[in-house]
């Protein structure tokens, strides 16, 4: 039997409210939000692509390129709280996690390697696993601030970092136009350049993903939602004229700041992973690494899979992936997400 929730149109309307832990959230009790019309989303600018075959292909996107790329892919931590929207810098990672940390908070985990945006934030802090999910690409590590089980893993691990805690206010830009903690940017060239002063070697030949030409063959799917504990939401709405789905939040199309474009995914992965409370502050340890079940989403479609652990990388079960990038939410449960169908 399914465990996810399907739902025909018209879509869900979710009830969003706030918990506050250890950390703020902008939305009050009662606060109420629907999901902008399909035809409010912000447009990008059209794009020619071009069909010629290219001698190399990017490893975490499997698009083609011109030059092999050599650089030690980022995980930037980016904060998903309200205050912070809208967010600048995700539509060039090649994977986006989005894990739980305290109450109904994610934050995302940004990994790039094929594109470089100038500017990346608003940067947050870290949590164990968010070490768990950049160590499968070898990165260096981007946060600002930790909780106290990640920095004994910053100080223990084999760890390539750079924290704002030490550099607040300089490598770490803090914007007048943001309240903190939402306020802290990242530069992506000043971050190549500090790693270089640093000694730290950010010459690194990447193992590929898997990617296979054609998208999955499974049911009709125009839509997920997932709720965060009926407080939060996050959901991925398909855009048939470009074949990607629209990333919202909270009802709102999560858009970036510098381009006012939402933001746009080939693949959106839902996995199930144990989750546990650990502290009286709510933080929770999350297994990465035992696998277990997921949905896929490509092309309006979506398959049930199982998800494995590979070299510290979060994949389906199979060469399923299709060319592009991957947004990945990692939920307690898959009764907390819903399917919509055509």
């Amino acid at each position: 039997m399914n465990r996810f929730k399907r739902m025909v149109v018209p879509l869900l309307m979710l009830l969003i409210v706030t918990a506050c832990q250890s950390e703020p959230e902008s939305l009050q009790e009662g606060d109420d939000l629907e999901r902008k019309p399909f035809n409010e989303v912000p447009a990008r600018e059209a794009v020619e692509v071009e069909q010629a075959e290219l001698p190399f292909v990017h490893p975490l996107s499997g698009i083609g390129t011109n030059e092999v790329e050599t650089t030690r892919p980022l995980a930037v931590v980016v904060s998903n709280d309200r205050n912070a929207r809208p967010l600048t810098g995700l539509q060039e990672a090649d994977i986006v996690y989005e894990v739980l940390t305290e109450a109904s908070i994610t934050r995302f985990i940004a990994i790039y390697h094929s594109e470089h945006p100038e500017t990346i934030g608003p940067v947050r802090s870290a949590r164990e696993v968010f070490i768990d999910l950049s160590s499968g690409f070898d990165s260096l590590f981007v946060a600002h601030g930790f909780s106290p089980g990640a920095e004994a893993r910053i100080q223990a691990d084999d760890l390539y970092e750079v924290n704002g805690m030490h550099y607040d206010g300089g490598l770490f830009e803090r914007v007048a136009t943001r309240p903190a903690p939402h306020n802290s940017y990242v530069h992506y060239d000043e971050l190549l350049a500090h790693a270089e002063q640093a000694g730290i070697p950010m010459s690194l030949d990447t193992p590929p993903l898997s990617f296979r030409d054609e998208a999955i063959d499974g049911n009709a799917a125009s839509g997920v939602t997932i709720s965060y504990m009926g407080r939060s939401s996050a959901e991925y709405q398909f855009d048939a004229e470009d074949r990607e789905y629209i990333r919202f939040s909270d009802g709102e199309p999560l858009v970036d700041e510098a381009t006012g474009e939402a933001y746009r995914t080939k693949n959106v992965m839902v996995v199930e992973a144990r989750h546990s409370i650990i502290d009286d502050a709510g933080r929770r340890e999350i297994d990465v690494l035992a696998g277990g079940a997921g949905l896929l989403l490509q092309d309006g479609k979506y398959e049930e899979v199982n998800w494995t652990n590979v070299d510290g990388r979060i994949v389906p079960d199979g060469e399923q992936l299709i060319k592009g990038n991957t947004w990945i939410n990692i939920v307690d449960s898959l009764d907390s997400v819903t399917i919509q169908d055509e």
